[in-house]
């Protein structure tokens, strides 16, 4: 065992895609949208595979059942539907999708998954109007989140490997955006930006976007 973890963590450092945790927001016209969480392990879910006997993947599992614990959570939610979940083993990929009438009920279903009450001056996961989407800065909440889970990494290195993709789909092209380091596609209509999920945890990077269209 102490053998196959350096040769495991020497072959997923040469890997040129690993873990992403992928959320993809749409808005429409009336502002209502759509809203997916996606986990993508590419190459490493066939290493994993290959020393399933050896290396137990815990990230992943516990990922898988959180993923199904806040289906169950948002399941019957007001504002809320067409709720989703899908996973493919082979891949290593799965993901929970669903609607929302608007911020409002997206920002409560959202405080309902990570188990906190939504109370009259809480902060908003995220605020969308006519020309404006914005999300507040969510790292100190993920780190008191993972925290208050016992979530575990099996590896240091590991950790290094996981980044967290925001993608925000909009109804017209954006005329500006932040953070900086932020991507444009789709004819504009499409804002990127990524972040290491290691700076999450340390809550050494903010997660605050804001996009005009």
């Amino acid at each position: 065992m102490n053998k196959i973890l350096p040769i495991f963590i020497v072959i997923a450092l040469t890997l040129t895609s690993c873990i992403e945790i992928i959320e993809e927001i749409t808005i429409n016209k009336d502002q209502s949208g759509s809203i997916s969480y996606r986990l993508e392990t590419g190459e490493l879910s066939s290493i994993l595979s290959n020393f399933a006997g050896f290396f137990e993947n815990d990230f992943e599992k516990q990922m898988k059942e959180k993923v199904n614990e806040f289906a169950r959570k948002l399941k019957g939610v007001e504002g809320i539907s067409n709720l989703k979940y899908s996973a493919n083993p082979r891949t290593g990929e799965f993901e929970l999708k669903a609607d929302f009438d608007n911020a409002k009920a997206l920002n409560k279903a959202l405080y309902q998954a990570f188990g906190y009450e939504k109370k009259t001056f809480s902060p908003g996961y995220l605020k969308i109007s006519r020309h404006k989407f914005k999300r507040n800065n969510i790292s100190p909440y993920i780190k008191q989140y993972l925290e208050r889970e016992e979530f575990q990494m099996s590896s240091e290195h590991l950790l290094g490997m996981i980044s967290f993709r925001t993608s925000v789909i909009l109804p017209n092209k954006a005329k500006g955006y932040k953070p900086g380091n932020a991507k444009s596609s789709d004819g504009g209509k499409k804002i990127s930006v990524t972040y290491p999920a290691e700076d999450i945890i340390n809550n050494t990077t903010s997660m605050k976007c804001s996009i005009k269209y």
